[in-house]
C-alpha cells in the first residue's frame, strides 16, 4: 500500500467569511445590551483602526481607488459579485449592492440579523471615507436584504 502525503495550506482551502457575519452581530448585540449604542459605535471604530490598519494606510495613500479595490474583493470572495455594482470617479465612489452577503446567509440559516447593520457601514465606511479625505453618504439600506445605496465623495464634492 502506498502512502500519500497531501501538503496542503490554508491558503489552498476556499475562504469563507459568512460565519464572520453571524459572529460580529451577535457580538454587537452583547456590546449594545450592556453598553448601548455608544458602546456598538465605539467597539466598531476601534474594530476598524486595528484590524483594517493596513487597509486604512493603503486608502490614504490611493484614496477612493482602493476602497473600490476592497469592495471589489470582499464581494468575490463571499461569492457575491453580482449584487456589487459601483461607479469611480477622482472625486466620488458611488455603490450599490442587490444584497448583503452576510444578511443573505443569516437569514438562510433561520438567523435575524440585528439592527445594527447601517451603523456598522456607518461606521466603518466614515472611517475608510475619512482616510481617503471623503465624506461617506448611506442613501439607503433594506433591513431584509441589506441592499445599500452609499457613496463616499471628496469633501469638497460631497453632496
Amino acid at each position: 500500500m502506498a502512502l500519500l502525503v497531501m501538503d496542503r495550506k490554508a491558503s489552498d482551502n476556499k475562504y469563507l467569511h459568512l460565519d464572520f457575519h453571524s459572529s460580529v452581530d451577535n457580538g454587537l448585540r452583547y456590546v449594545c445590551e450592556h453598553y448601548g449604542e455608544k458602546g456598538v459605535r465605539e467597539l466598531l471604530r476601534r474594530y476598524t483602526l486595528a484590524y483594517h490598519k493596513p487597509r486604512l494606510e493603503d486608502i490614504r495613500r490611493r484614496g477612493l481607488t482602493a476602497i473600490a479595490e476592497y469592495l471589489k474583493d470582499i464581494y468575490e470572495k463571499e461569492d457575491a459579485s453580482d449584487a456589487l455594482r459601483y461607479t469611480l470617479t477622482d472625486a466620488c465612489l458611488t455603490v450599490e449592492t442587490a444584497y448583503h452577503p452576510g444578511v443573505r446567509y443569516m437569514r438562510s440559516v433561520g438567523e435575524t440579523p440585528s439592527e445594527w447593520g447601517p451603523l456598522t457601514m456607518q461606521v466603518v465606511y466614515g472611517i475608510f471615507a475619512e482616510a481617503a479625505g471623503c465624506a461617506f453618504s448611506l442613501r439607503s439600506y433594506d433591513e431584509q436584504t441589506g441592499a445599500a445605496k452609499f457613496s463616499f465623495a471628496k469633501k469638497e464634492a460631497a453632496v
